[in-house]
């Protein structure tokens, strides 16, 4: 429902966009160009409750392909208890709480510490590169220290794509996640 509302926004109207394309840099700049938060707009949407899960992804993926992880087989196998009525799960996804590529980094990580440290399922979209993002391991480091299990799930929906296989996240690092990763701070 938030993704087909927000298509409808006349922002992303504007642009083109459609529930196929969206990602978290369209969110992003949607916001950034002043937009008002989907959460003003349509409050039914979201909820104050702690999230069933926090979701660690790649920005990179669109809506679609975010929403095509997680599905009710998935995780009803994964995570026991949860309601795995689409419409009724409740997930923390970040780009609408954090802005990632903030001036203020230090504050954007401290707020999203509480939420992977206590919530009671962290989720990770098992993409060929999650695991050489910065963002993407913060969370993961931040889950580990806190001794909180981390759940990676495949895209059931594109299962055809190389990318979205999760034995492609082994075989193509040949162990070597960090090599060819670069931080500046």
């Amino acid at each position: 429902a938030l993704l087909r509302f927000l298509v409808s926004l006349p922002w992303f109207v504007s642009r083109g966009h459609h529930t196929d394309d969206l990602s978290s840099g369209h969110l992003r700049r949607y916001m950034l160009d002043g937009g008002r938060h989907p959460a003003l707009l349509r409050p039914d949407l979201f909820s104050a409750e702690q999230p069933h899960a926090a979701i660690t992804y790649e920005w990179r993926l669109t809506m679609k392909e975010v929403l095509s992880f997680l599905n009710p087989l998935q995780i009803g196998a994964c995570c026991p208890g949860v309601e795995c009525d689409m419409d009724k799960l409740l997930v923390w996804i970040d780009v609408l709480f954090v802005d990632q590529l903030s001036q203020d980094i230090a504050g954007c990580l401290t707020a999203s510490h509480k939420l992977y440290t206590e919530c009671r399922f962290h989720i990770t979209l098992a993409t060929t590169t999650v695991a050489t993002r910065a963002w993407c391991l913060y969370e993961h480091a931040v889950r580990r220290h806190a001794g909180g299990r981390t759940l990676m799930l495949k895209s059931l929906l594109e299962a055809h794509r190389a990318e979205f296989l999760i034995d492609n996240i082994i075989s193509r690092s040949s162990g070597r996640f960090f090599e060819s990763m670069t931080a500046t701070v």
